[in-house]
């Protein structure tokens, strides 16, 4: 298995081509293009599918561009359900065992009262959450990264 890469909404963002949150997707189709070649899987969060789809809910411009940017995440979501390349999802549910690791934190990371505090949003804290309970899973030579394009979760990936 090549590595794991959690993907961040600011990065998913770039990818799906959603208006007003592409600055970056030149570089990041470059880089997703590269790690895919890898043999990279690329890994949904929970936080990242569901603030990508705020972000595209609150799309505005003429004519289907935010039907667009839909049927790309719809696309990418049914792509992750059936596991088919390069999609996957973190198979863990946000239930009272995930709860429990953002509130509290394992390993390295902090809990989310320190994390908040610092700045580093809910969202990111879940990921840092799944991104834990995906390592306890798999086998421990699998690398595992989070690719985002912020400064506050990178702190912490």
């Amino acid at each position: 298995m090549g590595e794991a890469v959690f993907i961040d909404t600011s990065v998913f963002l770039n990818l799906l081509d959603v208006p007003h949150r592409n600055a970056d997707r030149t570089e990041v189709a470059g880089t997703f293009k590269k790690d895919q070649q890898s043999g990279a899987t690329f890994v949904l969060p929970v936080s990242t599918i569901i603030e990508t789809g705020n972000h595209i809910a609150q799309v505005q411009g003429r004519g289907n561009t935010r039907r667009g940017c839909a049927q790309r995440f719809v696309g990418a979501l049914k792509a992750a359900v059936q596991a088919q390349p390069p999609w996957v999802l973190t198979g863990h549910a946000w239930d009272d065992d995930m709860v429990d690791l953002i509130v509290h934190g394992a390993g390295q990371r902090p809990e989310a009262l320190l994390l908040l505090c610092q700045g580093v949003g809910t969202g990111d804290v879940g990921i840092l959450a799944e991104v834990d309970a995906y390592r306890r899973r798999i086998p421990s030579a699998t690398p595992v990264r989070i690719w985002t394009l912020d400064a506050g979760l990178a702190a912490y990936s």
